[in-house]
C-alpha cells in the first residue's frame, strides 16, 4: 500500500512509513472496516478545456516560428553534418513538444483527446514552419535573388516544389558524397 503523506510503498504488515514515519494505523483501520477503497488511487482528468487556451495558440505559433528559425539557421550555417544535424532535429522536436506541454499545462487543459489533437496540430505547424524557414534561409544563402518569407510561407505548393528540387540535387556533402533523391527523403522522413 502507498503512504498517504509521501507516496512511499509500505508493506501491509508495517505500522509506520519508513520515509516520513506516518502512522499507517488509520489507513489499516479504514481498509479493515469494509471500505472498498483501492490501495492505489490515481488522478483522472476532468475532461475540461479552458477557454483561455485561445490565448495560448498565438503564443505557441510564435514560439514554434522562433524555434524553426533557430533550427534552420543552425542546420544551414553550422558546417558539421551528421550526428549534430540529428541532435539539432531532435532538439527542435523536443522544444516544440515541451512548449506545447507547457502551454497546455499553463491553461489547465484536462482533456487528453484535445491535448493529443492540439499537440498534433502544433507539431504539423512546427514542421511546416521548419520547412518554410529552412527553404528561406537556404535560398537566401545560395540563390542570386532573395526570396520573401511571407510569399514562401503562404505558398505550400511552392514549399513542396522547393523541397523536391533540394531533394533532387542535395544541398550538403558528407565525405565527398552528396545525399540526394531517395536517400535524402529517407533522412528527412527519419
Amino acid at each position: 500500500m502507498l503512504c498517504e503523506k509521501c507516496g512511499t510503498n509500505v508493506s501491509d504488515n508495517e505500522t509506520l512509513c519508513a520515509k516520513c514515519e506516518k502512522s499507517m494505523q488509520s489507513r489499516n483501520s479504514k481498509l479493515s472496516a469494509g471500505s472498498s477503497m483501492d490501495s492505489r488511487q490515481f488522478y483522472s482528468h476532468s475532461g475540461k478545456i479552458a477557454p483561455q487556451l485561445v490565448l495560448g495558440v498565438p503564443i505557441l505559433l510564435i514560439i514554434s516560428t522562433l524555434l524553426a528559425f533557430a533550427y534552420a539557421y543552425s542546420v544551414i550555417y553550422i558546417p558539421f553534418v551528421g550526428y549534430l544535424s540529428f541532435l539539432l532535429t531532435l532538439g527542435f522536436a523536443l522544444g516544440i513538444g515541451f512548449c506545447t506541454a507547457i502551454v497546455l499545462q499553463f491553461f489547465k487543459t484536462r482533456n487528453s483527446l484535445f491535448a493529443f489533437c492540439f499537440g498534433l496540430v502544433s507539431g504539423i505547424f512546427a514542421l511546416y514552419a521548419a520547412w518554410v524557414t529552412f527553404e528561406y534561409v537556404l535560398l537566401n544563402r545560395y540563390a542570386t535573388e532573395g526570396v520573401e518569407l511571407w510569399r514562401l510561407a503562404f505558398n505550400p505548393l511552392g514549399v513542396w516544389r522547393v523541397a523536391c528540387l533540394v531533394a533532387e540535387k542535395g544541398w550538403y556533402s558528407i565525405q565527398n558524397t552528396t545525399p540526394a533523391g531517395a536517400v535524402l527523403w529517407t533522412f528527412w522522413a527519419g
